[in-house]
């Protein structure tokens, strides 16, 4: 797709809830803005500018209302 990929994926909190203000997502140090979907716990994000052919890092950093952070990193390669 023109190295403009789609990224979903799913997160949840067990009792205090997401703090969606900071709810960070980042492609290669780059600030992304997901749509999020709060009753499904699903988040988006279409990458609207080209991405070089390789390998990129994703980093989703979630904090819920009682400060617990968590951070996810994954590498994903634009062909």
């Amino acid at each position: 797709r023109d190295g403009k990929p789609a990224i979903s994926f799913r997160y949840g909190d067990d009792l205090s809830g997401v703090d969606y203000q900071e709810f960070k997502m980042y492609i290669d140090g780059q600030i992304a803005v997901p749509e999020i979907d709060g009753e499904h716990r699903r988040a988006y994000h279409h990458v609207t500018a080209s991405l070089t052919h390789g390998s990129h890092l994703l980093l989703l950093r979630i904090k819920d209302r009682l400060g617990n952070v968590s951070e996810v990193e994954r590498r994903f390669t634009v062909r």
